[in-house]
């Protein structure tokens, strides 16, 4: 379905959204990356916490 909000195309605006969060250099996507990188500068065992956080990100993927 294709959903028409004003001048908004409500489709449209998802797959914006999704780009935005899916592509490497998506504003979305950078934007978590840059929060997720600097909380993780200010705790202790910053490399074991990055690695956990990246065992569990592999294993969480739909597999396909």
């Amino acid at each position: 379905m294709n959903y028409e909000i004003g001048e908004i195309n409500v489709n449209g605006a998802r797959k914006a959204f999704a780009l935005e969060t899916l592509l490497r250099n998506g504003s979305i996507n950078l934007m978590c990356k840059y929060v997720f990188e600097s909380s993780m500068s200010r705790v202790r065992g910053e490399a074991l916490l990055k690695t956990i956080i990246r065992v569990l990100e592999v294993s969480c993927l739909p597999v396909c």
